[in-house]
């Protein structure tokens, strides 16, 4: 599904290589310019692209976990489509960052082809549930 520039409020007009960005944007549903400043507190330049450990650092502070694939080659975005399911993913590919969720790519500009690639992926972290056990040494659900 191709996406508007204007869909990302108070992106600079001047910003370019922020594919990383705008893919972070879509999958955590926070505002552009709160992204934005987080990869740049990472170690961003404005207007050049992200490196892998700058994304690990944003995805912390976001609640996204890095996966890589071990094996080779790497799957394709068929077969990783596949391997994920619908939930909502930011996959990397050579020299580009795009949210993917449902099958559907979530990218500005030309579309990605089924035989691409993906070298690494970020997916949300389910939250840590705690359980405690009252004296009786049942367990007791949060609420």
């Amino acid at each position: 599904m191709a996406m508007k520039m204007e869909q990302f409020v108070g992106r600079p007009a001047t910003e370019k290589n922020d594919c990383a960005v705008r893919a972070f944007t879509v999958v955590s549903g926070l505002p552009y310019m709160e992204v934005w400043k987080l990869f740049l507190e990472a170690g961003r330049q404005p207007r050049k692209g992200s490196t892998i450990a700058v994304m690990n650092a944003v995805a912390q502070k976001i609640g996204l976990e890095y996966n890589r694939f071990k094996t080779y080659p790497t799957p394709t975005l068929k077969q990783f489509e596949k391997l994920i399911g619908s939930d909502p993913v930011v996959a990397v590919k050579r020299g580009h960052a795009f949210g993917f969720k449902a099958g559907k790519t979530l990218d500005v500009g030309t579309p990605i082809g089924s035989r691409t690639r993906i070298w690494c992926y970020y997916t949300k972290t389910a939250p840590k549930i705690e359980y405690q056990c009252n004296p009786k040494g049942q367990y007791v659900l949060p609420l």
